[in-house]
């Protein structure tokens, strides 16, 4: 259960940026710089998790040419633009748009185990 929680949270952070959500910049390797530490040592290693998926080039290539993940994203997207466009302001349908179904955390985890 704690791996697919991670998985879920994973993919969507790459789903987030592939929307260009982020805009910051890429910064250089700062050997100064302290990790942030919350008091939850997942919550910690999800943050780290996906600041390299955001990151790191390698990783965003593995991710971004994957043409079953490729085509799960792209009808994810679909998904939220229609409920962004139908929901109006009932939080409800918004946040189920983003909760992940069974079906959809076996399907991700079976791209990304090959």
């Amino acid at each position: 259960m704690k791996n697919t929680f991670i998985l879920s949270i994973a993919i969507c952070f790459f789903f987030i940026n592939s929307l260009n959500a982020f805009s910051q910049k890429n910064k250089t390797f700062d050997p100064n710089y302290k990790l942030l530490e919350s008091k939850s040592k997942v919550q910690d290693k999800n943050f780290y998790l996906l600041t390299a998926m955001q990151q790191v080039p390698a990783i965003q290539q593995i991710l971004s040419t994957n043409k079953k993940l490729s085509i799960f994203l792209k009808a994810k997207k679909a998904e939220i633009t229609k409920n962004a466009n139908t929901c109006g302001e009932n939080p409800e349908c918004h946040l189920l748009t983003f909760l992940w179904k069974d079906e959809e955390v076996k399907l991700i985890s079976g791209i990304l185990k090959h």
